[in-house]
């Protein structure tokens, strides 16, 4: 067995494993590209105003989980992590994330909405799996 083989199963050597690998790459970035792609149309499937409660809702949860993550990785001091979480703070990035939120919450709906239609359903078993996972992120 080769060390091309070892790394890549089927590849007898390094410029084939080289050139799987790219290939592999280039398909991630274009399903990544197509999925970008896909979510810009959903967004703008849906024409409602959105309710500024909700809004906010969606702005605090998604600015909460960017703090904590923040915190896990910068060790932020108490005064810091007040500072950043103080309302002026808080109200000043949701007005400049408006429009990405908004866009967030209309792909939410437009998604909830495909589900209802085509009567899909999410497995409880997957919804507590993605449970547990959120609650050892949280735990570290």
């Amino acid at each position: 067995m080769t060390i091309a083989d070892k790394l890549l199963p089927g590849c007898t050597d390094l410029m084939q494993v080289k050139e799987s690998l790219q290939q592999r790459c280039r398909e991630v970035e274009q399903t990544a590209r197509d999925q970008a792609t896909d979510n810009a149309k959903l967004w703008k499937m849906v024409e409602i105003d959105i309710p500024q409660s909700l809004f906010e809702e969606q702005g605090m949860q998604l600015y909460g989980a960017k703090l904590l993550e923040i915190q896990t990785k910068m060790k932020l001091s108490e005064q810091q992590l007040d500072s950043l979480s103080s309302p002026k703070a808080v109200n000043e990035i949701l007005e400049n994330q408006r429009e990405n939120i908004t866009k967030l919450i209309k792909q939410n709906l437009a998604v909830g909405d495909i589900f209802k239609r085509e009567n899909l359903q999410f497995s409880s078993y997957e919804l507590v799996k993605e449970v547990q996972k959120s609650i050892a992120e949280f735990e570290r």
